[in-house]
């Protein structure tokens, strides 16, 4: 078998098989056409089969019928040819780690969202949303571009109140800005 894969494409197959559920997980630098372009390849050739993806697992692509989301995991012949690799590639221990982006900017929006979230108890979408005189949905949506980040968010429940408030555990990756 002679498969011709870039560089990132073998990084991604070798992270995979580092990992317990050996899934593929999408990289960044891989977007609309070109990641189509690398699942067909992929399940094509044998290296991955499509999975339906249960919570928690990389998510390739949904679809729109059913609303139900697949994700890529690996066959026996995508292990051999990641650990074929392995020895030109070093993935790092942490997969996540390829994927996080840099911190955001002192006194930027975000990094003000950052620090409402990392106090101790937290806060509530309502109270960003206050804070920043943003709407609701997007107050939601920046928190979810900050998982996007790799950044943990931790959803806690207020004794006496509804619904829920979020937390980050501060930590030298997220470099907060006082």
């Amino acid at each position: 078998m002679n498969f011709k894969l870039t560089t990132t494409q073998r990084n991604m197959l070798s992270v995979a098989a580092q990992r317990e559920d050996r899934c593929v997980e999408p990289s960044p630098e891989l977007r609309g056409s070109a990641a189509r372009a690398f699942a067909t390849k992929v399940i094509d050739s044998g290296l991955a089969r499509e999975i339906r993806a249960k919570e928690g697992l990389p998510v390739w692509r949904q679809d729109k019928d059913t609303g139900h989301n697949y994700g890529l995991k690996l066959t026996v012949s995508g292990m051999k040819i990641a650990l074929e690799n392995a020895d030109t590639i070093q993935p790092d221990s942490d997969t996540r780690s390829n994927f996080k982006s840099s911190p955001p900017r002192e006194h930027s929006k975000l990094s003000q969202v950052m620090l409402m979230l990392s106090q101790e108890g937290g806060s509530t979408v309502e109270e960003v949303s206050k804070a920043m005189g943003w709407l609701p949905h997007t107050t939601r949506a920046t928190l979810t571009g900050l998982r996007k980040r790799g950044i943990q968010i931790i959803r806690l429940t207020r004794e006496g109140e509804r619904g829920s408030s979020y937390r980050i555990e501060p930590s030298p990756e997220t470099k907060l800005a006082a």
